[in-house]
């Protein structure tokens, strides 16, 4: 998926869904 991270436990997956809401809102509000 988008960052390439491998999400292997909830602890990940979360860090890794919060990174990428970071990334999209960062870009869509260019």
């Amino acid at each position: 998926h988008l960052l390439g991270y491998k999400d292997k436990t909830k602890a990940e997956k979360k860090r890794m869904r919060e990174k990428e809401d970071y990334y999209l809102a960062k870009y869509s509000l260019q």
